[in-house]
C-alpha cells in the first residue's frame, strides 16, 4: 500500500525546484544584460576602426593624385609628421586641431559640416626613407566616461 506522501510533492521538493529555477533565471538575466551593455562599445570600436582605415585610404588617395598630376608622391604629405587631419572633402591634409569629426545628414564623416561625432582622427606621416612613408592613423573617442583609442599603421611606397 502506497504512503500518503507519494501522491504529490512535499514542501521541501517545491522549495528546491523553485530555488533552482530562480537561480537559473537570474543567471540568464545577468548574462543577457551584460551582453546588451557591450553593444555600444563594440559598435563604436567597429566605427573607429573603419574611420582609421578611411584615414589611411585618403592619404593613399593624395599620394595617387600626386602621381597623376606629375608631382612628387609625398607632395602635401610631409608636413604631417606632427599630425594632420583630412577627409574626402579636402584636397590636402590640414594641421591637426583636436576637433571631433562631424557627421552630416547623409551619415558621412567630415571636418566641415554636420553635428559632432564622438570620434577624433589624427594622422601622422613620417618620412622613413626617400621612397617610403609611414602613415599612422589614430582614432580616439570617449564612451561611458572611458577613453578608447585605435591606431593603425600603413606603409606607402613611391612605385614610380
Amino acid at each position: 500500500m502506497p504512503s500518503k506522501f507519494s501522491k504529490g510533492f512535499n514542501i521541501v521538493e517545491v522549495i528546491v525546484a523553485v530555488s533552482i529555477l530562480s537561480v537559473s533565471l537570474v543567471g540568464i538575466y545577468v548574462a543577457f544584460t551584460r551582453t546588451i551593455s557591450y553593444f555600444p562599445y563594440v559598435r563604436s570600436r567597429f566605427e573607429a576602426s573603419y574611420l582609421a582605415q578611411e584615414g589611411a585610404e585618403i592619404v593613399r588617395n593624395v599620394r595617387d593624385s600626386n602621381w597623376i598630376k606629375g608631382n612628387s608622391f609625398k607632395n602635401d604629405l610631409t608636413h604631417c609628421w606632427v599630425g594632420c587631419q583630412i577627409d574626402y572633402t579636402m584636397e590636402k591634409p590640414e594641421e591637426y586641431n583636436d576637433e571631433f569629426l562631424k557627421i552630416d545628414n547623409d551619415g558621412l564623416y567630415n571636418h566641415e559640416e554636420g553635428s559632432d561625432s564622438i570620434y577624433k582622427r589624427k594622422i601622422i606621416i613620417e618620412e622613413s626613407e626617400e621612397n617610403f612613408l609611414v602613415v599612422e592613423v589614430t582614432v580616439s573617442w570617449e564612451l561611458r566616461g572611458r577613453s578608447h583609442e585605435i591606431t593603425i599603421e600603413n606603409h606607402l611606397y613611391n612605385w614610380f
